[in-house]
């Protein structure tokens, strides 16, 4: 079973054992349909726990599960990773996938020469500017039809147009 990263745990809120989650996902309803808090580190499952309640504080948020009592067997589980099983993912809209599809996916121009691999992103309000970096060098482009112009999950391949990258050295 392959598990998708959802947010992660910044540490406890108040004395009773509350985890404060910073979530990383557009789609909050999927923190809503949990049954379980389930917790991993480096690509590891490390534990799951029965939520008791859940629910919004500000952008972040705040869960109290069985077995977790105190402040401090909060903070402990501080930096682990939220991860739910990928199969109960909603589809994608049209147009839109999710991001740890093309993470890391190579990067080639419209004639199949390579140019990096997908590292990050960010968001600007109107489109993703998707971050492509390679032997000390980065390039952005914009994730628009003009400038993205395949997107191919299965291969984790993406051919951009080279008219679209912006160079930045880092």
């Amino acid at each position: 079973m392959n598990f998708v990263r959802v947010g992660f745990i910044t540490g406890s809120h108040g004395l009773d054992g509350t985890i404060r989650i910073a979530p990383n996902t557009d789609n909050p309803q999927l923190y809503g349909d949990m049954l379980y808090l389930m917790t991993a580190r480096d690509g590891a499952i490390k534990g799951s726990y029965e939520i008791e309640y859940m629910h919004e504080h500000g952008s972040a948020i705040l869960v109290q599960v069985k077995g977790i009592e105190t402040k401090e067997q909060a903070q402990a589980l501080k930096g682990f990773d939220v991860v739910i099983p990928e199969d109960v993912l909603p589809e994608e809209d049209e147009g839109n996938v999710y991001w740890h599809k093309i993470e890391n996916a190579e990067v080639v121009d419209e004639n199949g020469n390579y140019i990096g691999r997908l590292t990050d992103y960010m968001e600007t309000g109107s489109n993703d500017v998707f971050i492509i970096t390679e032997g000390g060098k980065s390039w952005m482009v914009s994730n628009n039809e003009h400038h993205v112009l395949k997107i191919d999950t299965a291969n984790r391949r993406i051919t951009v147009n080279s008219a679209g990258l912006i160079s930045e050295e880092i």
